[in-house]
């Protein structure tokens, strides 16, 4: 601590009005001027403790609607989940068509089609190093 004297708790009335009293709650010697040296407290019946009292139920109404709002927007999240789910079903559904039989790539050809042979689709040429059977 600097210059002066040590504090010391001495919680003694110091002023006194109408709506309020201060309460020196540290003691630091002649010409202290810290602002924790005193504590304010309004009388239950005066104005400035029917402001604080307002004050602090519009923070609690405040606070509460938030919380109101959030937890509506979660249960709004969650049936949106909900639907999504129920909407987008796990697996597809079965197919029985023809189309969906098909076990080949979609290019797939007919064994007689030019493109089925990499000799160009002449069906009397047979591969180097093949024997031809008659």
């Amino acid at each position: 601590m600097g210059i002066g004297t040590e504090p010391v708790v001495v919680d003694r009335n110091d002023h006194i009005s109408n709506s309020a009293r201060f309460i020196r709650h540290w003691y630091r010697g002649y010409n202290s001027c810290s602002r924790t040296d005193l504590v304010f407290i309004p009388f239950e019946k005066s104005q400035l403790a029917n402001k604080r009292l307002q004050r602090d139920k519009k923070a609690k109404e405040l606070e509460r609607e938030k919380q109101e709002l959030a937890e509506k927007e979660r249960q709004r999240e969650k049936e949106k989940e909900k639907e999504r789910y129920a909407r987008k079903p796990d697996t597809p559904p079965a197919n029985n068509s023809a189309d969906a039989q098909i076990s080949g790539p979609a290019h797939f050809q007919t064994p007689h089609s030019s493109t089925s042979f990499p000799h160009g689709g002449v069906v009397g040429v047979a591969y180097p190093g093949l024997k031809r059977q008659r």
